[in-house]
């Protein structure tokens, strides 16, 4: 029969199983810096998304301002006087018609926005994953990773090419 050992860890023996707990914790944790990576793709992107925004918070205000100005000024070349709720019913759909088109331009607009920003990311995301498949079978391209105008990852695209280079000349 086993013997079960009852006896409790000594406090040198608790004290590294601690540390291992929390730096498992610590490291399963998230924290807020970790999250930007890519600060100036992050930047870029934000800025994006927020002048989109700015733009449609403009024409949203604007479109108000004139529909409740084209609308005082049709009822006020009226002979026959209506009365306040009637106007302000009609100032409101003719607003929630403007409204949401604005809006529905301005979520057409940010998916259309976002897919060619992410066609940035993407495209070098691609290639690099292509070389390290070549890389993975055993191969070393004969080629460089090359990258259009503005896209992201130059910096990692630089690296590889220079792994790459060091592992030709290295073969040879």
């Amino acid at each position: 029969m086993a013997e079960i050992n009852q006896n409790p860890p000594l406090p040198q023996e608790r004290r590294v199983q601690d540390r291992r707990l929390t730096s498992q914790k610590s490291s399963e944790r998230r924290t807020v810096s970790g999250l930007f990576i890519n600060k100036p793709l992050i930047k870029r992107y934000v800025m994006l998304i927020v002048v989109i925004m700015l733009i449609s918070s403009c024409l949203i205000g604007f479109v108000i301002h004139q529909t409740i100005k084209q609308s005082l000024e049709r009822e006020a070349m009226r002979v026959q006087k209506i009365s306040v709720y009637d106007v302000l019913m009609q100032v409101n759909n003719e607003l929630l018609f403007r409204v949401f088109f604005i809006l529905f331009l301005s979520v057409i607009a940010t998916g259309v926005a976002g897919v060619l920003f992410l066609h940035r990311v993407a495209g070098p995301v691609y290639r690099i994953r292509n070389v390290l498949k070549t890389l993975a079978s055993g191969k070393i391209p004969d080629y460089d990773v090359k990258l259009r105008e503005g896209d992201f990852f130059a910096e990692v695209v630089k690296e590889l090419n220079h792994l790459i280079a060091r592992m030709r000349s290295a073969q040879k």
